[in-house]
């Protein structure tokens, strides 16, 4: 009987050993993945939420707003006492614990200048439930109430008062409730584009001509392949279909970037992110981006990406505001949020 004691006891050890290099193991590669992750994390450049204007500068901007309607000028006139304050308190929020709102906002800024109003705001949504990506354009020419101050045209919420006004802006115009904000410069957009080996876009015979006469290109109509300097002047372009457009071509180039993200391999996304991470601006903390890496980057493999615009077709007025602020869109707010809340909320 004793044999069969000391065999049984010889396979406890043995078992008991390979349980304790199995679990060192684990903690070796947790260790590992921990510092994979701090690694890219500590690229990042973190800025403060609440980066309000003084009450001097923001004086002086108001006070430079100084253009009036245009005696020529055979459009529709606003006086802005005419437009009702939008509501604060909305029955729906775009919010829900499977959807993720990310503020992307690019900034056309000169070296050696401070924050300026926001080229472009864009809103990613992942949906979790019905595995959906939307990017939503906001355009910056849109009447609406910034909280504290004088209406105006919605990208004077980011300079006057950085993510914090304007995710302000956001929630009490639409309701939509900010998760994140990431800021991103036009130069780090390019290099975006050409980590992940550039992007295919269908060119009408406009743009083709217009980025053709402006650069030198010999681009054609029809499908190009653009790297970043290429795409990014693509994005920009504002004489071919107003700001409507401009927007849809941003939209387009960045449904094209995670289309790329999707066929990297893992050294491929790896040096994606460490290239692309110094170029982004944040408000979250690295705690905050490893759970949404974690909870939202399976996503992307599977994920069928959407467009919107606010204000949508038909949801809005073209308008002079007698006030100073010039040509701008006043949206129908009721409108818009329906659409948003439709487009954006699990089903």
């Amino acid at each position: 009987m004793k044999k069969p004691d000391r065999e049984r006891l010889r396979w406890s050890q043995i078992g008991l050993i390979a349980l304790c290099v199995f679990l060192a193991l684990v903690l070796l590669g947790m260790i590992f993945a921990t510092a994979y992750v701090d690694h890219f994390l500590a690229q990042i450049h973190y800025i403060p939420m609440d980066t309000t204007l003084s009450p001097e500068a923001i004086a002086s901007i108001e006070q430079n707003l100084t253009e009036t309607v245009p005696p020529d000028y055979t459009g529709a006139v606003i006086n802005p006492t005419d437009i009702p304050n939008p509501p604060g308190n909305f029955p729906t929020l775009i919010q829900h614990p499977d959807i993720v709102n990310f503020l992307l906002v690019g900034q056309d800024r000169r070296p050696g200048q401070g924050r300026q109003r926001s080229d472009s705001m864009i809103v990613i949504t992942f949906n979790k439930r019905n595995r959906t990506i939307t990017l939503t354009s906001f355009l910056r020419d849109m009447y609406v109430d910034i909280p504290g101050f004088r209406a105006t045209k919605m990208n004077a919420a980011y300079e006057r008062g950085g993510f914090s006004m304007l995710c302000d802006t956001l929630l009490q115009n639409f309701g939509v409730v900010i998760d994140g904000c990431i800021e991103v410069d036009f130069d780090g957009f390019a290099s975006v584009v050409d980590l992940v080996g550039g992007v295919d876009i269908d060119l009408t015979a406009a743009e083709a001509k217009h980025l053709n006469e402006g650069y030198g290109w010999t681009l054609t109509k029809g499908v190009n392949h653009l790297d970043g300097e290429k795409a990014l002047a693509y994005s920009r372009v504002r004489a071919i279909g107003n700001d409507y457009a401009r927007t849809q071509r941003q939209r387009t180039v960045l449904t094209k970037i995670i289309e790329g993200c999707k066929n990297l391999s893992f050294f491929e996304l790896s040096t994606l992110l460490n290239n692309t991470l110094p170029l982004i601006s944040t408000t979250m903390t690295s705690n905050e981006i490893s759970n949404y890496l974690l909870d939202l980057f399976p996503m992307l493999s599977g994920s069928n990406v959407r467009a919107l615009r606010i204000p949508a077709d038909g949801t809005f007025t073209e308008a002079m505001i007698s006030s100073g602020v010039g040509d701008s869109l006043v949206p129908d707010l009721e409108k818009n949020r329906q659409l948003l809340i439709q487009t954006l909320l699990p089903k």
